[in-house]
């Protein structure tokens, strides 16, 4: 029996408190809603530093602020009709220097991806411009970035970058090439080069970084490649004319796919061979949760192992407890929103607190999606929209990739035609007299 969250797949990854926030999610795939609420994480603290967030109506963040007694960093989000980023901007203040301001611009092809993106900074006369090429598939071609800065004696000094992509019939990446472009020739110098090669559970990619080459075999449990399970790096020597090993892992799988074992090996140059490194080792209960994990070193000297450190886990109630070498802190992992999490310490057999950290939530009221706005819905030929009080609206209809299919005015109770749209989820934008009112349109 497996967990919710399947924590075996987070045995051997360091458990992080917090990890950022996914920024260009679309409101049209809210996670953790119940009826027209969501709860959204507003503010950490954790002693003097502080991090807190705000969110549109749409459960979109639009602002991120983190500060502490020495320097604070403030990110605003604007979104464009399609709730992608359009515009993010970035500021940096400390005591011993002025602030700084980072703006980055972004634009979206038909297709929804993203086109171009300008980055600029206000105190510095410092730009970069990058360009995206795609295929029919959505994958990118080429990505182009030119560098551009203006130094104190007013010269302008420019530099392009670019990388090459290449895909294979399963729109699998099979090579990937950084360059860059010659002021004297005007010609592209290639910097870098990874070609990729793939059987059912096997990735190798092939580096050639200026005069050097090398290898990395990765094996995987599943054709999906759910877990690492061998990984082994190789440099190209040119003495021998051969692949010398020159670092190693392994990961060891219980009948249920839990990882039980892994073994890190790096190459010593003292004993002229591969050595072990670091290694770790988990214990799960019956219902396949992990409860211990052990992390220990490698002495090359003494040809033994030392324990550098234990995690110990227990559950109750959806609360996963993580006691670590003497620390201590809990987190809801199951129910969607984290709790206050405290950080103690043991000393002599006692708990002491040594820190805390704490997690404040807010339930946030998204925008209501009115079904009787649109009818019938689903629909497959005509739909019809209800304005209500207003003689007329703008009506904008998209895709999933949020390319625009429907774009007119429409008066009240006035249907128009799907009947040329391919099957699926679409989402409408009606505005009236500065209202706006957003949902989904299902075409069957």
């Amino acid at each position: 029996m497996e967990t919710g969250i399947t924590l075996k797949k987070l045995a051997f990854i360091l458990l992080s408190l917090t990890s950022g926030i996914l920024l260009c999610q679309d409101f049209s795939n809210q996670d953790n809603v119940s009826g027209q609420f969501t709860h959204k994480l507003t503010k950490i603290s954790y002693g003097d530093f502080v991090q807190e967030f705000e969110y549109n109506n749409h459960g979109l963040i639009v602002k991120e602020l983190s500060y502490d007694s020495n320097s604070s960093k403030t990110i605003k989000y604007i979104y464009n009709d399609h709730a992608k980023v359009a515009l993010i901007e970035e500021t940096d203040c400390s005591l011993s220097a002025p602030c700084e301001t980072t703006e980055t611009v972004y634009e979206y092809d038909l297709d929804g991806y993203i086109s171009l993106a300008r980055q600029y900074t206000d105190n510095t006369d410092y730009t970069v411009v990058t360009v995206y090429r795609r295929n029919s598939d959505g994958n990118p071609t080429i990505v182009m970035s030119t560098y551009s800065e203006i130094t104190t004696s007013g010269d302008l000094i420019e530099s392009t970058r670019r990388q090459l992509f290449e895909y294979d019939s399963l729109k699998r990446k099979i090579k990937h090439t950084n360059q860059y472009l010659s002021q004297t020739t005007s010609n592209w110098i290639t910097n870098s080069t990874d070609q990729y090669a793939y059987t059912e559970k096997t990735t190798e990619v092939v580096s050639s970084i200026a005069s050097s080459k090398f290898k990395v075999l990765r094996s995987y449990n599943t054709p999906n490649k759910e877990l690492l399970v061998n990984s082994k790096t190789y440099e190209w020597l040119d003495a021998s004319d051969e692949w010398g090993l020159i670092s190693a892992f392994e990961l060891e799988l219980d009948e249920n796919d839990n990882p039980i074992e892994s073994l890190q090996y790096e190459w010593s140059y003292k004993s002229d061979k591969l050595v072990p490194w670091q290694k770790m080792d988990f214990i799960y209960d019956e219902a396949g949760n992990i409860t211990r994990k052990a992390v220990w070193s490698f002495s090359e000297n003494e040809q033994t192992w030392t324990r550098h450190y234990i995690d110990k886990y227990s559950y109750k109630k959806g609360l996963y407890f993580n006691q670590v070498a003497g620390a201590h802190w809990v987190s809801r992992l199951y129910g969607n929103i984290m709790p206050a999490s405290r950080n103690r310490s043991i000393w002599n057999g006692e708990w002491e607190a040594s820190s805390e950290i704490q997690y404040f939530y807010q339930a946030l009221s998204l925008a209501k999606e009115d079904i009787s706005l649109v009818y019938p819905n689903p629909a497959s030929s005509i739909v019809s929209f209800d304005l209500s009080n207003s003689n007329e609206a703008q009506l904008i209809l998209y895709d999933a990739q949020g390319a625009n299919v429907v774009e007119q005015t429409i008066q009240t109770s006035r249907s128009i035609s799907i009947q040329d749209l391919k099957k699926g989820t679409y989402y409408y934008r009606i505005v009236t007299e500065g209202n706006v009112q957003t949902g989904k349109l299902i075409k069957d």
